[in-house]
């Protein structure tokens, strides 16, 4: 499935998030909620980092204060996103 996008070809879960967990959630029940109906229409983006902040979807819902909820969700939605960590002790 393609990433949705909105004009400025940012993806709909990222500007989703950038909005912050105050706004106006409509008919949704909850911010998990209204994440989790975004997801399955752009999974893709789960993947992709966000143009201004260099972050994946988990750790944009982290700088922005979502929940752990959320912010656990969309990692355990794509937890191939975390990059193994080595220690250099040279």
């Amino acid at each position: 499935m393609a990433t949705t996008t909105k004009s400025g070809g940012e993806c709909i879960l990222h500007q989703a998030i950038k909005s912050g967990p105050n706004r106006n959630l409509g008919k949704y029940l909850g911010e998990v909620d209204f994440i989790g109906h975004i997801v399955p229409a752009s999974p893709d983006s789960l993947a992709i980092r966000d143009e201004a902040f260099d972050l994946y979807p988990f750790m944009l819902a982290a700088h922005t204060e979502w929940s752990l909820k959320v912010v656990y969700g969309l990692l355990g939605a794509n937890p191939f996103v975390i990059e193994p960590y080595t220690l250099n002790t040279h």
